[in-house]
């Protein structure tokens, strides 16, 4: 958080105004920062604001609007079944089963490898993901 210090660490909070915080995001841009990046450096601010408003006394009379940027963060490394074969085909016994576990769920690596065995149930079919592991903190479960 150096940049949004180094921006706006000098300014009184009622200075950091949505103009102000635009041109922050101009001057990140024109860097060539990301776009999700930006958007991590803005919610930090966003809950600087925030965290000020709810002490007793306010620290702040209002959290200014701040504008996030879109993200096009698509999953993409997709490849064909023929493909997803031949590479088993040479992996080590060890990782095959993890390996056509991910295929089949599409779940991220950690949450395969986080999988505890108190949330595989064979008998069911069923392996539950807990609330919390996911990006999106939801739980999610899985019927084979």
């Amino acid at each position: 958080m150096e940049l949004l210090k180094a921006e706006f660490g000098g300014m009184k909070a009622p200075s950091i105004t949505t103009v102000s915080i635009r041109c922050y995001i101009a001057k990140r841009q024109e860097e060539k920062a990301a776009n999700a990046t930006i958007n991590r450096e803005l919610a930090a601010l966003k809950r600087m604001f925030n965290l000020a408003l709810t002490c007793t006394p306010p620290k702040v009379l209002q959290v200014p609007h701040i504008p996030m940027l879109r993200e096009d963060n698509l999953r993409t490394g997709f490849f064909e079944h023929e493909k997803f074969q031949a590479i088993m085909e040479r992996l080590p016994d060890y990782l095959r089963s993890v390996a056509f576990f991910a295929y089949y769920c599409g779940w991220r690596k950690e949450e395969i490898l986080s999988l505890k065995w108190d949330q595989v149930d064979l008998n069911q079919g069923i392996v539950r993901l807990e609330p919390g592991m996911p990006k999106n903190r939801q739980g999610r479960t899985l019927i084979y």
